[in-house]
């Protein structure tokens, strides 16, 4: 099955399917974003087990992005509930979220404080 081409939130450009850690996102090529499918940050750090990465968003407000998959609908966005400084976009129907240039590493490279 052929994948749909999305449309990058940010700048409109066709996005490229990429493969990373072994999971199939779209990369936008001119601004360097990234949109993530729902379960996609979770598998690719699966390895971490109980650790495994989740996005969810602490208080959001309406973002001006739309949703590259659904396509109708606004974005929110608002901090990750475990990383306050990580400003995110996330689809309130798909649950796809927008990661801006860098952002992707930072929410990759995060480790939760020892408690």
């Amino acid at each position: 099955m052929e994948r749909r081409q999305l449309q990058c939130p940010k700048c409109s450009t066709v996005m490229e399917s990429l493969t990373f850690a072994g999971i199939e996102l779209d990369n936008c090529p001119f601004c360097n974003g990234c949109w993530l499918d729902k379960s996609e940050a979770g598998q690719m750090t699966r390895s971490r087990g109980k650790d495994r990465i989740s996005v969810q968003l602490a208080s959001t407000q309406p973002s001006e992005l739309t949703c590259p998959t659904c396509r109708k609908v606004s974005l929110e966005v608002g901090p990750h509930s475990q990383i306050p400084n990580l400003i995110l976009d996330q689809c309130t129907m798909c649950g796809g979220v927008w990661l801006d240039r860098g952002e992707l590493t930072t929410l990759l490279s995060w480790r939760a404080e020892p408690g």
